[in-house]
């Protein structure tokens, strides 16, 4: 019988007693698959792991960096391609003299009640096992972005943990929104910045976050930022350094609201 090349990808004979097979294959670099989104330096990236979350999306995180100093970030798959999520884990603070390190985490998974959990393990340097240390656990409770299009509902909002991106033009639908206790409102993504109706109402708690992340100007009817006990005269609202009128550091963001008008 004549012989043949093996594939690049096809398994080579395994010497384990275990159902294991060994791989080998050519060199490998993204650069065939096109474009890619956000970080450039490819070279940097290290240990991507794709999973899915209960709807069937299909997410991706890595490590950008290297061992003792790296940062991990989230992209999920959507019907326009990869968008960016966020970043997890930083490489940022400060622990037995060092400021700087990685996270090093076992799989991503999803319970029934669509929480997302993941464990940890930290490491200050990448020479050696001593700079190991800590086992951490978290959960998502609330990380949430809705469908990105415009959304016609018109019952309200209430954001009670969590964060909530709206991530598109009328995301929030025709109704009020409310943002309580530690909670925190992103709107971010838009073209013309109406992520809620122009004569909406957005109460947020005095301990609640806004976070305006896009350039320019959106439009609310009126604005309380202590839970409705009172609202903010009109005019322009946004984080301080911004160039709202009304600057507070109840904002975060680049981002303006413009207030119509008080209750």
């Amino acid at each position: 019988m004549p012989s043949r090349s093996r594939s690049p990808w096809e398994p080579e004979p395994s010497r384990l007693s275990l159902p294991f097979c060994c791989c080998r294959s050519r060199p490998f670099r993204p650069d065939p698959f096109g474009a890619r989104a956000g970080h450039d330096h490819h070279a940097r990236r290290h240990l991507p792991t794709l999973f899915h979350q209960p709807q069937g999306k299909l997410q991706f995180v890595f490590q950008l960096g290297g061992s003792g100093s790296g940062d991990w970030h989230f992209y999920e798959y959507g019907a326009t391609g990869w968008k960016y999520v966020g970043m997890l884990f930083s490489r940022l603070g400060s622990y037995a003299g060092k400021g700087r390190r990685c996270a090093y985490p076992n799989p991503f998974r999803y319970d029934r009640n669509g929480r997302l959990h993941v464990t940890w393990s930290w490491r200050e340097d990448g020479t050696g096992l001593n700079g190991n240390h800590d086992l951490g656990y978290a959960y998502a409770t609330a990380h949430t972005a809705l469908t990105n299009a415009a959304n016609s509902h018109s019952g309200g909002t209430i954001v009670r943990t969590g964060t909530l991106r709206a991530h598109a033009d009328g995301m929030l639908g025709a109704g009020d929104v409310i943002v309580v206790d530690t909670a925190t409102l992103q709107l971010s993504h838009g073209t013309s910045h109406d992520y809620l109706a122009d004569d909406a109402i957005l109460v947020a708690d005095a301990t609640a976050s806004e976070d305006l992340a896009f350039t320019g100007t959106g439009t609310v009817g009126a604005l309380s930022l202590n839970g409705g006990a009172s609202f903010v005269a009109p005019g322009s609202w946004g984080a301080l350094g911004s160039d709202a009128v009304n600057a507070s550091a109840r904002f975060a963001g680049t981002g303006l609201l413009r207030v119509l008008g008080g209750e």
